[in-house]
């Protein structure tokens, strides 16, 4: 049996407003960049929703002023330039606007804390311009980062969109 050598360590799990969010730093490889990742229970409506799933209840909360104030730069390059401009179906990958976009959403046992129950969206710190002198953006910044992520899972909840899909 190959044992594994761990590939990252959890340098913050907290709670903002009632969401788990947690800050990891990979450590294996020649990036050391952190990570961020915000946790969602049964009762939102994007639970199991994978981050490049297209859905109509987004695309109805483009002209909420609440989101429409966050920064529009932090959506990720690739997903951007991919997208077809349909704003009636919006992936999570468009909607959020988070450093680099979301690049990560799922249900582990293990990754990136245990817990069976939850369904996480996650970002990485491991794009150009992301150098820095320890190797990728600061732990404070990537805590305010999963804060401005659960500010916007915490307006699509309260949105309570009719889920028909």
């Amino acid at each position: 049996m190959v044992k594994r050598k761990k590939e990252f360590e959890v340098e913050k799990e907290f709670k903002y407003i009632g969401y788990t969010y947690v800050v990891i730093r990979m450590i294996q490889g020649y990036l050391k960049h952190r990570c961020g990742y915000v946790a969602i229970d049964e009762s939102h409506p994007l639970y199991k929703y994978n981050y490049g799933d297209k859905t109509e209840f987004l695309g109805e909360l483009v002209n909420n002023d609440e989101i429409m104030k966050k920064d529009t730069g932090k959506r990720g390059v690739v997903p951007m330039f991919c997208w077809d401009g349909d704003k009636q179906k919006l992936a999570p990958e468009i909607f959020f606007s988070v450093h680099g976009g979301i690049t990560y959403s799922g249900k582990s046992d293990t990754y990136p804390i245990k817990n069976k129950k939850l369904w996480w969206f996650g970002f990485d710190c491991a794009h150009a311009g992301d150098e820095t002198e320890d190797g990728g953006q600061s732990l404070e910044y990537c805590i305010t980062e999963c804060k401005n992520l659960i500010d916007q899972l915490d307006i699509v909840k309260k949105y309570k969109p009719k889920i028909v899909e």
